[in-house]
């Protein structure tokens, strides 16, 4: 007996001026979907853009090709769907998906990817209280301490 599968589109919010569509049925395919679902809850949240004010970037301008909101994101993006090693965005890092959930779908330059490689991303996660020689993305642990409190108090009606 043969099974039915219904194989029909998923339909999501345009991104990078492109229609978005999920399909089962082959073609050019992503590493996990779900980045999809991951940068709508994102959106909403605002997680990303809040998470990244606490962040001062000391980096020259000029030599600057990934902000650190998109550093942000796309770290999120990564643990939120099982990638805590950074070693896993050296491949994530040519992703369509998770590319076009960033908003980026190639570098600035001719010899940059898309998105960040794990050298680049070991330089936000080592921020520390003070700017040296390699790391030039200082947070503010303070502000880190109030963003979550705040999420978590956005998240209820009344003070719990």
């Amino acid at each position: 007996m043969q099974t039915e599968c219904s194989a029909g589109a998923y339909e999501f919010p345009a991104s990078c001026g492109r229609r978005v569509v999920a399909r089962f049925d082959g073609g050019r395919m992503s590493s996990d979907g779900g980045v999809i679902l991951v940068k709508q809850a994102d959106d909403i949240l605002g997680l990303s853009r809040r998470f990244a004010a606490c962040f001062r970037d000391e980096r020259h301008p000029g030599f600057v090709e990934y902000r650190v909101e998109d550093l942000v994101r796309q770290r999120i993006m990564g643990l939120a769907l099982g990638y805590e090693d950074l070693n896993d965005h050296d491949a994530l890092r040519h992703d369509l998906i998770f590319g076009l959930a960033s908003g980026r779908l190639s570098g600035g330059r001719a010899n940059c990817a898309a998105l960040a490689g794990k050298s680049t991303l070991n330089r936000l996660e080592r921020s520390g209280h003070k700017a040296d020689r390699y790391c030039r993305i200082i947070a503010d642990h303070e502000a880190l301490a109030t963003l979550f409190v705040t999420l978590f108090l956005d998240q209820h009606e009344h003070a719990p």
